[in-house]
């Protein structure tokens, strides 16, 4: 089975058009000597479900990161910082490259279950009544991507139907 550092270094057609591995890691690396350990580790967790906003950002630093050091700025520095993009009105994407370096970063220090838990978390979200404001492509993808980790095979149906 491939494991999620093989995929990362395979080459696509799609990853080509992404920031160099290296430059991504960089950014990741200025971000954690600039803001904090505890900050890099919200970003991780933050960047399971791709699209974020700052309540979606607070919500995850509650439920997954309950540091005292961590206060409600190192959410804005998060958004704020090279490693998102706005994207739409207070919605915000990780750099794809930059999320696959978070990703493997997440999972380093917290081990492969921790992206289920916030996938589940994610699922949850998007049924509750705090994600009422999103747009419904926001949604969707909150939707598969939380699929993804917990019931591939249900995306799989579900893209199908599509």
């Amino acid at each position: 089975m491939r494991t999620l550092q093989d995929i990362l270094r395979s080459d696509s057609v799609l990853r080509q058009q992404w920031l160099p591995v290296e430059v991504a890691a960089d950014l990741v690396v200025a971000f954690e000597e600039r803001f904090g350990t505890a900050a890099l580790e919200l970003a991780c967790h933050a960047s399971v479900p791709l699209v974020v906003d700052a309540g979606m950002v607070q919500l995850i630093r509650q439920n997954f990161l309950s540091q005292a050091s961590l206060s409600w700025v190192a959410e804005a520095d998060l958004l704020l910082s090279p490693l998102c993009r706005p994207i739409g009105e207070e919605c915000y994407q990780f750099e794809p490259r930059v999320r696959e370096c978070l990703l493997v970063e997440l999972e380093d220090r917290f081990g492969s279950a921790r992206q289920g838990w916030i996938a589940e978390w994610v699922l949850a979200f998007g049924d509750s009544p705090a994600s009422q404001g999103y747009p419904p492509e926001v949604k969707h993808t909150h939707r598969w991507i939380g699929l993804a980790y917990t019931h591939p095979e249900g995306l799989l149906e579900e893209m199908s139907d599509t």
